[in-house]
């Protein structure tokens, strides 16, 4: 490397949980780790990194030396680039802006670089693990108000699911429906559905759920006299009438062959209750002519 240039090397880490920024200058050796708090984003860590090497840079004593900062952080390196006086900053991205003005301000030169991730890049891969180190500092160095609202709300919204999860999990009763669907989701199910018929949506959501019109169930409620099936002789349960009933082999056998591969062999129902498969279901029933 030309010894009148100054390169620093930023970047960012997240590991279980933890995230870390790093800056590294090749030319004075220096480097700097920086925990920044738990919810904060790859894209923050990498922009904070960025930020203290541009501070860094204006302590410096240089005279006239330019500086190259390098980054393997594409997102970055195209949001700097792309500023204009309509675009909308966080608070580091303001501040990172601030700074570079300044050095120009001051003569100094730089230039901001793009640099290939693991590509044997020393100076990258030396920072990486800078990176990586900081996220294993016992305190967090860099506290609000510097993230972006973008940033609480990913967070708040893990802990929000991770307490519905831990809500759910406990639950007395619905064992299973847990079994069959044991995560959460902020996405209702029909989603990965869309343009179906009323008809289709009432009768996915029925069988879900286990509430449907079967021997079993009416039975359970006190509106049958038996649980049995009428063909077989055994207990009507949903998992019998779509899987096991002797009067609907032909439909049955048709819904089988045109199962998904990725579909573990032996199935029951729950494997079988997923969005790929849902359409396959519902044409059973209705081939069938059955109500649920």
């Amino acid at each position: 490397m030309c010894t009148q240039v100054v390169h620093i090397y930023t970047d960012g880490s997240l590991i279980d949980g933890k995230v870390g920024s790093a800056y590294y200058d090749v030319t004075r050796n220096a480097i700097a780790r920086f925990r920044i708090a738990d919810f904060a984003s790859i894209y923050t860590a990498e922009l904070i990194a960025l930020h203290e090497a541009l501070k860094y840079a204006m302590q410096l004593h240089l005279e006239p030396r330019p500086v190259i900062f390098l980054t393997d952080s594409l997102s970055v390196i195209n949001k700097l680039q792309n500023i204009n006086p309509n675009s909308n900053l966080n608070y580091i991205e303001g501040e990172i802006v601030k700074l570079c003005t300044a050095l120009r301000t001051s003569g100094r030169q730089f230039r901001l670089i793009w640099v290939k991730s693991h590509a044997g890049i020393v100076g990258n891969e030396l920072v990486d693990s800078y990176a990586k180190e900081a996220t294993k500092k016992p305190t967090i160095d860099i506290q609000t108000p510097v993230y972006p609202p973008s940033d609480l709300r990913r967070r708040l919204r893990e802990e929000m699911l991770k307490e519905w999860q831990d809500t759910y999990d406990r639950y007395p009763s619905g064992e299973t429906y847990k079994t069959t669907f044991p995560k959460v989701s902020l996405t209702p199910w029909f989603t990965k559905c869309p343009g179906k018929s009323k008809s289709f949506y009432k009768a996915i959501s029925r069988i879900r759920s286990g509430h449907c019109v079967t021997k079993a169930y009416l039975h359970r409620i006190g509106r049958s006299d038996t649980d049995l099936c009428d063909t077989c002789q055994t207990t009507e349960t949903l998992h019998h009438i779509i899987l096991e009933c002797n009067k609907f082999n032909e439909e049955r056998d048709i819904m089988i062959n045109s199962l998904p591969t990725s579909i573990p062999r032996p199935f029951n129902l729950a494997t079988i209750l997923r969005p790929d498969v849902y359409e396959l279901i519902f044409i059973f029933l209705c081939s069938s002519n059955i109500t649920i």
